[in-house]
């Protein structure tokens, strides 16, 4: 079983090391799709540390739920980070899954899930960016309905305006986000939750498909 886990730049520390490690596994291929250029493991290293601290970043974690029959030798099989600027209201994601655990629409629900959240966290406009030769990326991005243009110099990119959540909605994610926390005592902030497997969450009230 795989869970999708959201969290913030405070929740996600306890995922530290599993999140470098699903970094350290991928080739020098994944890489390059993932990041738009080469570098080495120290680099991508010390470039998603700095990143998990940065509270522009929100994280979408594909989780093995079954410690004892892992897919892989890694708990974290998928990781979307999306980062946020409040201040244009849009964001802009980008995605990897292990390769042994691809083909399994793992990174379609991470993107799913991030693109519904978008909209609850009242940003406008959903981007992804990445190298023109990154075929499943590009299918991805379309599949969840992001539109991708070509952009010249091996580049490709492209973006999609979100439907503002409505109130009943962004309550219900708050009420029983904060229940999970045990935040008994009123709603979690939007941005600032994190809840464990919130894929079923949201799909048991009907959110997601």
């Amino acid at each position: 079983m795989i869970s999708l886990l959201s969290l913030d730049y405070v929740s996600v520390q306890r995922y530290k090391s599993e999140i470098v490690k699903h970094f350290d596994l991928l080739s020098t291929d994944d890489i390059y799709n993932r990041f738009g250029r080469h570098m080495n493991v120290e680099s991508v290293v010390q470039q998603v540390s700095q990143q998990l601290g940065d509270s522009r970043n929100r994280w979408y974690l594909a989780v093995s739920a079954d410690l004892t029959n892992l897919m892989t030798e890694s708990l974290v099989l998928g990781v979307l980070q999306m980062s946020v600027d409040t201040k244009h209201s849009d964001a802009e994601i980008g995605i990897s899954v292990l390769p042994e655990a691809r083909r399994n629409g793992i990174g379609k629900r991470l993107l799913k899930l991030a693109k519904m959240e978008a909209g609850i966290f009242g940003l406008k406009t959903l981007m992804v960016h990445m190298v023109s030769s990154n075929r499943a990326m590009r299918g991805l991005a379309q599949e969840v309905g992001i539109p991708v243009k070509f952009m010249g110099m091996g580049e490709a990119g492209g973006e999609c305006q979100l439907e503002p959540a409505t109130p009943s909605v962004t309550e219900l994610w708050a009420y029983y986000t904060g229940q999970f926390l045990g935040r008994i005592d009123g709603y979690a902030k939007p941005y600032g939750a994190s809840v464990g497997d919130i894929e079923s969450l949201y799909k048991r009230f009907g959110l997601l498909s």
